[in-house]
């Protein structure tokens, strides 16, 4: 840790002894070694990398995945020093995901190999109340939630009734029976949930648990933003039946934004199923900021992970800042 308070003792979370244990050393895939790995010149340490471990799904199946974390060098160091260091994460892992890179990583991890998807990545906003937003924010904000209330009208026309249940901690029944959009995701049993949202000294989260007809159909993770009134969807687990199901779970999320006085909603996502339902739900959209890599050793696992349209990818799905 005394390199990074030597070199970034401006980033208080690189500093957090309880944010690097629970990073490295709780993580529940982590195996017997610590997942970090130091860059030595003579007596002193020059740079660290540490990652994440994950199982991702693709098509069914389980792949090992790693997401590199704190990855900084010496500006010394940088170019072929700092591509020996990445290559220590990349020795024996099947697939590695890279979120939130700096101009100067990306063209690093791009020349690695990885494939940039970037791009594909879309930032979703949702005004709730309009303060300060003058009488056109003011009639935005009327006219979406004159929208939620007639969508939440034809479910119960047509029957299909939601429970929504606010916690602070998940029902491991609930984490363990919901999965994610698409074929390519990472896989997020109750053991990961808990470590992810629950256990973290970053992050104050909390989870609106889906049931239909007493079966776990979804979950949304959220934090509030106290200073912003923004409330942050992390996390969008869900069923894929019944359907209206994600609509029905984004509803209820603009629901406890209303009572929690907040101003917006938003989040980050690379998923054609999360688009459909925050657009049909009336978020605005934008390119987002977030990054997003891939590199796949595998022919056959390469040409599935490039294809942005098979992902779901949210923004709890990497090192959130």
């Amino acid at each position: 840790m005394a390199f990074y308070r030597e070199h970034h003792a401006g980033r208080p979370r690189l500093l957090d002894a309880a944010a690097w244990n629970w990073t490295f050393l709780d993580q529940p895939q982590a195996g017997s070694g610590i997942p970090f790995f130091v860059l030595a010149g003579g007596e002193r340490v020059r740079g660290g990398i540490g990652y994440i471990a994950a199982t991702l799904v693709v098509d069914g199946r389980m792949h090992a995945a790693r997401l590199p974390v704190n990855y900084f060098v010496d500006d010394a160091c940088r170019g072929l020093p700092a591509l020996r260091l990445l290559r220590a994460v990349l020795h024996d892992s099947p697939v590695t995901i890279a979120a939130y890179v700096s101009p100067d990583a990306r063209r690093l991890l791009t020349t690695a190999g990885f494939v940039d998807l970037s791009a594909a990545v879309t930032a979703y906003h949702y005004v709730v109340t309009a303060a300060g937003g003058g009488w056109h924010g003011a009639t935005v904000a009327r006219l979406r939630h004159l929208a939620e209330v007639a969508r939440a009208l034809r479910r119960r026309l047509a029957g299909a009734s939601f429970e929504h249940r606010l916690s602070t901690v998940p029902a491991a029944d609930c984490a363990d029976a919901v999965g994610g959009d698409g074929p390519v995701r990472l896989r997020k049993d109750s053991a990961w949930v808990a470590w992810r949202y629950v256990r973290s000294p970053l992050l104050r989260c909390e989870f609106v648990q889906q049931y239909h007809a007493g079966t776990p159909t979804g979950m949304a993770v959220f934090a509030v933003d106290e200073q912003r009134r923004d409330l942050v969807v992390l996390d969008l687990p869900w069923r894929d039946a019944p359907r209206g199901s994600l609509v029905a779970l984004i509803d209820a999320l603009l629901e406890v934004a209303r009572r929690r006085g907040c101003h917006t909603v938003s989040t980050h996502a690379l998923s054609a199923a999360v688009e459909r339902a925050l657009r049909r739900c009336l978020f605005g959209h934008r390119p987002s900021d977030l990054g997003l890599l891939v590199l796949a050793r595998s022919t056959e696992l390469r040409d599935v992970l490039t294809d942005p349209k098979r992902w779901h990818f949210m923004l709890g799905d990497c090192d959130v800042r």
